[in-house]
Formats: structure tokens, C-alpha cells, sequence
């Protein structure tokens, strides 16, 4: 078959643009622009599997149904076979491209990191195995049946598995709902899952389709194979996982690594950034300089080490997300308190928590209206500025006994 009549065939003329468009919308409503750290927003931008996938498994039902009934009525004496690759490829391979068209053009960006790469890969993997899997249940379900099953089915497989607590449901369907945070890049076990499934899928409905007998065989066979190819994605993809993660938790991240842009306090102390941020280090410094400034005086012991690595030993884990000195001096102060209640889970909803946090916020001169705008709670301002005039002595001790109470009565289930 000609291309130009396997693109009319398929429809790919304007079903792919419509996948490309869906693709971009899709990944415009998940913020998906140009973020500093592309990981974050390649992963973002692959969401768009959700409706995309459903969308190009169906499409590729109704294209397969329609080649199925010509095949029938011609009696080819070519192998039967032959005919997949000759005239799906502008879905099987359009629909994939057109994903991640739309995730490059979206981020303006073209993959470059292995963790992009990544996302891009498991990405358009995920993709192609919607087209095959929608041309395996064509096969097996009448068309009226099979194009909302396979729709159904597939958005359930890309939609659903990140709502439960199963770790490697969640790392199967190549979501990349948990990723990835400026400290964070995709688990291995998650890329593995996700490809061995996807992988699976797509080398299975290669083989089933090879063969005369499964063209020969009736629905019920046909059915049998597709139940084949599925069982063996699911198997191989939980092998994956853990093998590769060895059940690891349920985020579908890991730590990143990656060398950091450092400088020096006014007391020494090293604060570091991500290389996409290094252009906050200057203001990331200021505002330590403040923080531990602060701290000195009333005897607290400063922290040596801040940085944005999520795994630092003996550090003071910050993110610096723009030059908002308002929003440093918050994030200086919640990774100085949660390095206070270590071990703590979700520190901030202990009542505990609210006057140290209001107290920092006074002296380093956060004003009430900032906080209240950007959504953080000023109960107790007026006890923290009476505390700031109290004297040295009776601040200093009030101040330690605020952050002994909230290292004493957190929460570390």
C-alpha cells in the first residue's frame, strides 16, 4: 500500500493533527510551559497520555476493523501480515510522534538530560502500545464493542493505577503524576515498569499479528491472544520493578544527581543551588546571611551546609524557587523547623509548628499582608512580636522553648 493511501486509509491526515492539538492542550492545562529544571516539565507535559492513548487506541479499532473487512473480501495472496505495518503505521507511528511533537513544542525544548530522555521514551512507548493494543481488540470484540472498551480500557490503565497504594501498578502505566520536584528525576523502576509493559504490549501484538493462525482464528482466539499479551505485560513489567527498585516506595522518583552551584555566607556557611537556579544563588545567600544572623543572636546553632539536594547529609534542605526574598525567607524557616522536628510527619499541622514559623517570619520581616495574600497563617503575630521586643535573654529562651515544644510533641509515625 501506497503511503499517501494508507494515510487516507488510516485517516492519519487529520486524526494525528487532532492528537498533536489534544496533546498540547493536555499538556498546557497541566502547566507544562518552560520550567527552569525541563524534567519537571517534560513530565508534566507526558500527562497528556491520559486522553491521547484512549484517543489513538480507538482510532487505530476503527482503522484495523475497516483493513480487516478489505482483507476478507480481497483474498489477498499476500501474507495477510504484511498489511499491519503497510497500512497502520500513520496511526501506529503518527499517533506516538505526535505526543511527543506536542510535549517539545509545549516545552520548546528538545530532550537533552537522561532523565528527559526518559520521560520522552517511556512517553511515546506508552503510546505505541495504545495503537497495538487497539488493533489486537478489534480483532477480538465486534467494532461496536471494541471502541469503547479499548478507549475505556486503556484511559483506565494510564488514569487509574496512580490512585491506588500498589506500588507497581503505579509504576507500570508510565505516569509521571509524582515527578519530578527541582530535587527529584524518574525512578529507575518506574522507567522500567512502564517500558516493560509498554514494550510487552507493542512485541506481543508484533508476533500475534505474524502469525496465519491468529488471522485465521475467530474471536474468541483472537480474545485469548490479547488476555496472552496483557498477562505477559503485567508479569514482565512487576519483574521489572522489582528488579530494578526492589519494591521501592510509592513515588515514582528517586533523588537527583546532579552537581550543585555553591557560595559562601557571611558566616561561612556553603549554600548551594541547582544549576538552573544559579542565578537565585545571590539572593539565596542575602537571605541566609539574615536567617543565621538571626539565629546567632539568640545562641541558635546555624546550619553550615544549605542546599536544594533533597539527600544532603547534615544540611538544611531548602528550595530557592524565584527572587521573592518573602518566599526565600518562608522556605529558609520551613527547612530550618522540619530540620527541628526530624522525623516528623507533615510537622506544619502540629500546633507546635505555628509559633516558631510566625516568630522568624516577624523578625525577618515578612509582613502579615505578604503571608496572608500568598495563603500562610498569622495567628499569633502579636505574642512573636512581643517576643522579638522582650529583651535578648528572655527572647533567646523563649525562642528555644518554641522549638524544644515543636521537637517534643510532633508526630513521627
Amino acid at each position: 500500500m501506497r503511503p499517501s493511501t494508507a494515510v487516507r486509509w488510516t485517516h492519519a491526515s487529520w486524526l494525528v493533527p487532532l492528537l498533536f492539538a489534544l496533546g498540547v492542550f493536555v499538556a498546557l492545562a497541566n502547566d507544562a510551559r518552560t520550567p527552569s529544571y525541563r524534567t519537571y516539565g517534560f513530565a508534566n507535559a507526558s500527562r497528556m497520555v491520559i486522553l491521547v492513548g484512549p484517543v489513538l487506541a480507538a482510532a487505530c479499532a476503527l482503522a484495523f476493523a475497516r483493513l480487516d473487512r478489505a482483507i476478507s473480501a480481497l483474498r489477498p495472496t499476500r501474507h495477510q501480515a504484511r498489511w499491519i505495518p503497510a497500512a497502520m503505521w500513520p496511526l501506529l507511528l503518527g499517533g506516538p510522534l505526535a505526543g511527543v511533537a506536542a510535549m517539545i513544542v509545549t516545552l520548546r525544548a528538545i530532550p537533552g538530560s537522561l532523565s528527559e530522555w526518559q520521560v520522552v521514551s517511556v512517553t511515546f512507548a506508552c503510546l505505541l502500545a495504545c495503537g497495538v493494543l487497539g488493533t489486537l481488540v478489534s480483532k477480538a470484540l465486534p467494532l461496536v464493542v471494541a471502541v469503547p472498551v479499548v478507549g475505556l480500557g486503556v484511559y483506565a490503565w494510564l488514569a487509574l493505577p496512580a490512585t491506588t497504594l500498589n506500588a507497581t501498578l503505579r509504576f507500570m502505566n508510565g505516569s509521571f503524576v509524582d515527578c519530578c520536584g527541582f530535587a527529584y528525576r524518574p525512578a529507575p523502576g518506574m522507567v522500567a515498569g512502564s517500558l516493560g509493559f509498554a514494550v510487552t504490549v507493542t512485541v506481543c501484538g508484533a508476533v500475534l499479528t505474524s502469525r496465519s493462525s491468529w488471522w485465521r482464528a475467530g474471536r474468541p482466539g483472537a480474545a485469548a491472544g490479547v488476555v496472552l499479551a496483557l498477562a505477559s505485560a503485567v508479569g514482565l513489567s512487576a519483574a521489572a520493578v522489582q528488579a530494578v527498585s526492589g519494591g521501592a516506595g510509592l513515588p515514582a522518583v528517586t533523588p537527583r544527581r546532579a552537581p550543585v552551584d555553591c557560595a559562601s555566607a557571611a558566616d561561612g556557611a556553603r549554600v548551594c543551588v541547582w544549576p538552573e537556579n544559579r542565578d537565585l544563588l545571590a539572593a539565596a545567600v542575602d537571605n541566609v546571611d539574615d536567617l543565621q544572623a538571626k539565629l546567632t543572636a539568640i545562641s541558635v546553632p546555624t546550619p553550615r551546609l544549605i542546599t536544594e539536594q533533597i539527600d544532603a547529609a547534615d544540611a538544611l534542605v531548602v528550595t530557592i524557587p524565584n527572587r521573592d526574598d518573602n518566599l526565600i525567607k518562608v522556605n529558609l524557616v520551613q527547612g530550618l523547623l522540619a530540620s527541628v522536628a526530624e522525623g516528623c510527619t507533615y510537622p506544619e499541622v502540629n500546633a507546635e509548628y505555628q509559633p516558631p514559623f510566625i516568630y522568624f517570619m516577624t523578625v525577618l520581616g515578612v509582613s502579615t499582608g505578604w503571608l496572608n495574600e500568598n495563603g500562610y497563617s498569622t495567628s499569633g503575630r502579636a505574642d512573636a512580636a512581643a517576643l522579638a521586643a522582650a529583651g535578648s535573654e528572655k527572647e533567646r529562651a523563649g525562642v528555644k522553648s518554641l522549638l524544644a515544644g515543636l521537637a517534643a510533641r510532633c508526630d513521627r509515625r
